[in-house]
């Protein structure tokens, strides 16, 4: 099962209501800097399968529905999921990673140190 293990930092963390979707770096495969439709910094982010099946049942169950996404415990983006998330690909755009480029950096390197 995707997920930190008790203890382990979390790296990111998928927010809605009370229910909560957590990752630590070795759920991740790969990080890569970027640049969005609007040419402003962004990260792609591809999950590792145990956590790329976790988090399209996480969106599966919540389309429509706003939900926070967290980069080691920092508010990051507030998207309204469309559709489940197939393939664990993401892309993290937002003022917040536009702006913060210590938060970039340790989403880069995957570790919230």
């Amino acid at each position: 099962m995707a997920g930190p293990a008790c203890g382990e930092p979390v790296l990111l963390k998928f927010v809605h209501d009370k229910d909560q979707l957590a990752f630590a770096a070795e759920d991740v495969s790969r990080t890569t800097m970027t640049l969005d439709s609007l040419n402003k910094p962004a990260i792609a982010v591809v999950l590792g399968d145990g956590a790329t099946d976790a988090f399209r049942a996480f969106t599966a169950q919540r389309i429509g529905q706003q939900f926070q996404v967290f980069v080691c415990d920092v508010l990051v983006v507030t998207p309204v999921i469309q559709a489940p998330v197939e393939g664990g690909q993401l892309l993290l755009t937002g003022p917040v990673l536009e702006d913060d480029k210590v938060l970039r950096n340790k989403l880069m390197v995957r570790s919230c140190q």
